[in-house]
C-alpha cells in the first residue's frame, strides 16, 4: 500500500489487544480519523496455539492446557469488544469492529494491507519489555508500508506536530506528512534536527525550508548539537506527536528498527509516527 500525505487518515486500521496502550491507540485512531471524516477499522485478535505447535504435542495435560488457553483468549477478546465499544459510543466516529482468530501479527498484516494508516499500543496484552516496542508491533513496523503510529499507556491532545528530520528519505515525505497533520489537527508544526555540529544544523534546517517552500505557516525550525536520540526526546512531551523514519542506514536496513528509533521510542512520553523510505508521497 502507498500512502500520500493527503488521504492518510481515510482508512485508519487499528489493533485492539485489551492493553492500556492499545485502548490508547484506539482513541488517537478516533481522533485522526475525526479530523477528516475518516473511516477506522477495528481489529480484535482471538490468539491461536499455531498449527505446528499442536502438531508436535500430545497428552493429555497439554490438551488440558490448550483448552484453557483458547477459552481464556476468547474471554478477553470478548472483554476487549466490549471495551471497544463503550469508548465508541462516546465519540461520532465512522468505524467498524472485525473480530479475527490467529496470530495477531499474522491478521493485522493482512488487514492493513488496504490501510492508509495503522495504529498500535506501544506494549500488547500481557508484554513486558519496560520502554521497548512489543513484539507484535515490530513485527507490523518490519511489514507494513503504510505509516504506524505507536501510541503510550496514556491517551492526550496533540497540542504540536514535531518532524525529525534528517535531509534524507523518509524526510521529504515526513514534512509533507507533518504539513498533513498540521491542517487536520490545527497545531503547529516543528521541524528538528539533532547533530554534530551548528553548521551541519544550519544545513539540514534550509534544506526542510527549501522542501517547504512558501508553505510554513505556523512552522518552526530549531535544532541541537549533540546525541540525536535524546535530544529527540527533550524536545518531545506527552502533548507531541513525532513524526520520524522507522530505519537506520545499516545492512540490516529493512529487517530491524534504526538505532535513534529504537531509543526514541523507548522512552518517549508521547505518541511516535514511524514511515518507512518504500512509502511516497
Amino acid at each position: 500500500m502507498v500512502t500520500s500525505a493527503e488521504n492518510m487518515f481515510s482508512s485508519i486500521v487499528v489493533g485492539v489487544g485489551g492493553s492500556e496502550s492499545s485502548f490508547s491507540a484506539l482513541r488517537y485512531a478516533f481522533d485522526l480519523a475525526d479530523s477528516v471524516q475518516g473511516h477506522v477499522e477495528v481489529i480484535i485478535v482471538e490468539e491461536m496455539i499455531p498449527p505446528n505447535v499442536l502438531a508436535v504435542s500430545s497428552g493429555a495435560a497439554f490438551a488440558g492446557f490448550v483448552e484453557q488457553a483458547q477459552a481464556a483468549a476468547s474471554l478477553l477478546a470478548e472483554q476487549t469488544e466490549r471495551t471497544v465499544r463503550a469508548i465508541a459510543r462516546k465519540r461520532d466516529s465512522d468505524f467498524d469492529v472485525l473480530m479475527e482468530q490467529g496470530r495477531v501479527a499474522e491478521c493485522l498484516a493482512t488487514a492493513s494491507e488496504s490501510a492508509t494508516l495503522v495504529c498500535l499500543g506501544k506494549h500488547g496484552h500481557g508484554e513486558s519489555h519496560g520502554g521497548l516496542l512489543g513484539s507484535n508491533a515490530e513485527k507490523l513496523v518490519r511489514r507494513i508500508r503504510s505509516p504506524v503510529f505507536i501510541s503510550p499507556a496514556e491517551h492526550g491532545h496533540i497540542e504540536e506536530i514535531i518532524v525529525a528530520y534528517a535531509a534524507k528519505e523518509p524526510g521529504s515525505m515526513n514534512l509533507r506528512i507533518g504539513q498533513r497533520l498540521q491542517r487536520s489537527l490545527k497545531c503547529p508544526l516543528v521541524v528538528f534536527t539533532a547533530q554534530k555540529s551548528e553548521a551541519a544544523c544550519k544545513e539540514i534546517l534550509e534544506a526542510a525550508r527549501g522542501e517547504l517552500g512558501d508553505e510554513r505557516a505556523d512552522t518552526r525550525f530549531e535544532s541541537n548539537v549533540g546525541n540525536a536520540a535524546k535530544a529527540i526526546v527533550r524536545r518531545t512531551s506527552s502533548r507531541s506527536l513525532l513524526v520520524m523514519g522507522a530505519y537506520g542506514r545499516s545492512r540490516l536496513y529493512h529487517m530491524i528498527l534504526g538505532s535513534v528509533t529504537e531509543e526514541v521510542i523507548r522512552t518517549a512520553r508521547g505518541p511516535v509516527m514511524l514511515t518507512r523510505k518504500l512509502l511516497s508521497a
